[in-house]
């Protein structure tokens, strides 16, 4: 159940957009692809104010001075104009947009006509209260060379919205920006998910907080931060993940609403220092602005060149059981509808003509000869053209090869790829049947073959993305294509169980296979292994991309299904979401494979909610 997705510039999701091409296949850019290089740097003398306060819908100038410590002049306008990008994760949609904004990540411009190496330079834009809100916002920003480089490091900016008080003035941004302390405030941590953790350089650890609001006074937002962290200095926390708000913040809930003696959840995601030995990751809780002193977590991190391994933690089983063994599935593909339409093809081996359900053979065309087919919708029958032979059947013809290794070549299909234009995806291995049906009143080109090599053609990712993604695809397209086949519901009457397009999985033949061998190796390796729950084959539900937590089945499709509930997707926050955001974000695997070293069963038991996985052939 796939969803074709654009792949966004950001810097750190382009390498996984190109990994991922699956879900897909079309490749834009909404966002400059730009990146820190030789020449370009700068550093953030001020922002004026630092903290905005504004009315609802009210706007505020701001001004950031950064002197130019690179070696490129800097320039207001032109093709590589200077501005400032919303960052954390980098070109989100920011709330501080507004009608002068180039984008709705994109702002500011340079005072100066120009920034020579060693000057300082001033960029100016305006912020916007967001409509029907009141409360407290901080974003993060960085200069960027426009399609060129990005510039010195981010800088934050407090926005309060609907308080009365003036902005603060110009202060260095090398400064953590200061919160108060009041005796009406209290909290203490009730319960961690880990007490102690040891794992390999950069893994994910996924960390469960309960604080208890001890205080007198209703916690309106809070937030987790890493003390003495100097983030627009550019030193960000060794224990930063993408899913952090900054580099300083790593969980923040604008309304939380925590009464007096509540107790408050949050689930945040730190990443394992770069360096081997023993690390100490610390988070203090703020409430509003107040530091609270006795809600501070101090987890040990044991960095080892090791396999991740979390103390404390339950162990999610990362292999298949056998389950009840089964002849493997032959899938019936809907290539093309074809009604009032000749389709000419030919094989590379021999290929027995057969008709009707009872398979009586008809001709033996020798490999490579052509044979014309078409179904007359006024006479109800089905003419066969080959070798000079002409044949009129009453009933469907069917097209066999010697075995599966038998390659038809369908002359009458074009299926070319926009990005290479001399690839025509018309090849199909094993059978080809044309057949009518009068519960749609159209005729389907059908491609018949075994399961495991239909989804060697299943065109839904890239021949480099990460192996254990290609492995959790591959044992849910499996899942996808085998509850098609056991029920066969959604064509019912059509004599096909799936579409090769976007109504199913996108499935291109014999050539996406030969394009992509390691795509194939990697269904290869996960060969019979489907999803259940409850001893039942799954709808295994995938999208491109989550927008930091998927959707549950009930939210989308109105049925509760009890394997289908959201789940977050800390690499996605901030993103915009594609699809219908039930199951597996594409994206989302290809990261958690990738950046967080999940095997493809972690995938899979992240996505979908107490599944089994099960071998059948």
């Amino acid at each position: 159940m796939s969803d074709s997705f654009l792949l966004q510039s950001s810097i750190s999701f382009i390498k996984r957009a190109i990994l991922a091409l699956s879900v897909l296949g079309f490749l834009f850019l909404l966002a400059p692809s730009v990146d820190a290089r030789a020449g370009y740097d700068g550093l953030v003398m001020s922002v004026s104010p630092q903290t905005v306060s504004v009315a609802s819908g009210a706007s505020q100038v701001v001004h950031v001075q950064v002197q130019n410590t690179g070696t490129e002049t800097w320039y207001q306008n032109g093709d590589v104009f200077v501005s400032a990008y919303s960052v954390n994760p980098n070109y989100h949609t920011s709330p501080y947009r507004g009608p002068s904004w180039y984008s709705d990540h994109q702002l500011g411009q340079l005072l100066e006509t120009s920034v020579a190496p060693g000057q300082t330079g001033t960029l100016e834009f305006f912020v916007y209260g967001p409509p029907a809100f009141t409360g407290t916002l901080v974003e993060s920003f960085r200069l960027a060379a426009e399609d060129t480089s990005w510039i010195g490091s981010s800088f934050d900016l407090t926005m309060r919205v609907g308080d009365t008080q003036t902005s603060v003035e110009a202060t260095p941004v090398a400064n953590t920006p200061a919160v108060s302390s009041s005796s009406n405030y209290g909290g203490v941590l009730v319960a961690s998910s880990v007490n102690e953790v040891r794992a390999k350089a950069g893994q994910m650890i996924p960390l469960k907080l309960a604080f208890s609001n001890t205080g007198s006074t209703t916690w309106k937002q809070v937030s987790l931060q890493t003390p003495g962290a100097h983030v627009a200095t550019g030193t960000a926390s060794d224990f930063r993940h993408l899913s952090w708000v900054s580099d300083q913040i790593a969980y923040r809930d604008m309304q939380a609403n925590v009464a007096p003696g509540q107790t408050f959840v949050a689930d945040v995601f730190f990443q394992a220092p770069a360096s081997n030995g023993q690390h100490t990751a610390m988070f203090q809780l703020v409430a509003d602005t107040v530091e609270l002193g006795d809600a501070v977590v101090n987890i040990p991190v044991f960095v080892t060149d090791g396999s991740p391994a979390l103390l404390n933690q339950p162990v999610v089983n990362q292999v298949y059981r056998v389950g009840e063994m089964m002849e493997e599935p032959r899938v019936r593909v809907g290539i093309d509808q074809v009604t009032g339409q000749e389709v000419i093809f030919s094989a590379n081996t021999a290929v027995r003509v057969l008709e009707s359900d009872a398979k009586t053979e008809r001709y033996l065309i020798p490999a490579q000869q052509a044979m014309r087919v078409n179904y007359n919708v006024k006479t109800g029958q089905y003419v066969f053209e080959s070798g000079g032979v002409v044949y009129t059947a009453g009933d469907y013809l069917r097209f066999e090869g010697v075995d599966h290794n038998t390659i038809f070549t369908v002359a009458s299909f074009s299926d070319v790829r926009s990005w290479n234009t001399s690839l025509n995806d018309n090849t199909f291995r094993d059978t080809l049947e044309l057949r009518f049906n009068t519960v749609k009143d159209r005729t389907w080109l059908i491609n018949e073959l075994q399961i495991e090599d239909y989804l060697y053609a299943v065109d839904e990712t890239s021949n480099t993305a990460p192996d254990e993604y290609h492995k959790a695809l591959a044992t849910t397209a499996r899942t996808y294509a085998l509850y098609a086949w056991e029920h066969k519901s959604k064509y019912a009457g059509e004599f096909i169980d799936l579409r090769s397009d976007t109504y199913d999985q996108v499935y291109h033949g014999y050539g996406a296979e030969i394009r992509r061998p390691n795509w194939v190796e990697q269904v290869k390796a996960t060969a019979g292994q489907s999803i259940q729950y409850d001893g039942q084959t799954i709808i295994a539900a995938y999208f491109s991309r989550s927008d930091g937590h998927t959707r549950s089945w009930v939210d989308v499709w109105g049925r509760n299904v009890p394997y289908a509930i959201g789940v977050s997707v800390p690499c996605e926050v901030g993103q915009t979401m594609w699809g219908h955001g039930v199951g597996m974000s594409a994206m989302g695997a290809v990261c958690l494979a990738e950046e967080e070293g999940y095997s493809y069963s972690q995938i899979l038991h992240h996505f979908y909610t107490d599944v089994d996985l099960i071998k059948r052939w």
